[in-house]
């Protein structure tokens, strides 16, 4: 569910509005993935063909760019330290990566994050 944070920042009426303009809201444009050296069609491609797991691995090592808060733990996370990169997640903003990396370091399916 939203969050009080996100109900108040607007995000439900921008998407609505999104959706009222265009049918559809972008979930993989770059606000969704950031600049990342993984490809956003390779998260989709992913989720579209069901491989949960990959998916989740590409969205946990996708922000490693230079500036990125989440570039440490992304870092860990690409060389497979799920422990280490759970730590080095901020705090503010990381409740569905910290989500997805404890699925995949409990042996869990990704789906049920």
């Amino acid at each position: 569910g939203l969050d009080r944070h996100q109900l108040e920042s607007g995000l439900v009426d921008d998407s609505l509005q999104l959706v009222g303009d265009d049918g559809f809201v972008n979930l993989y444009d770059l606000s969704s993935f950031g600049f990342a050296e993984v490809r956003r069609y390779e998260i989709g491609a992913a989720l579209w063909t069901g491989q949960w797991d990959t998916a989740c691995r590409l969205l946990l090592t996708s922000n490693r760019g230079e500036g990125s808060p989440f570039a440490a733990a992304s870092d860990a996370f690409h060389s497979g330290d799920y422990d280490r990169g759970l730590e080095l997640l901020p705090e503010e903003g990381a409740d569905g990566l910290r989500a997805l990396a404890m699925q995949l370091m409990l042996k869990r399916p990704a789906l049920d994050a």
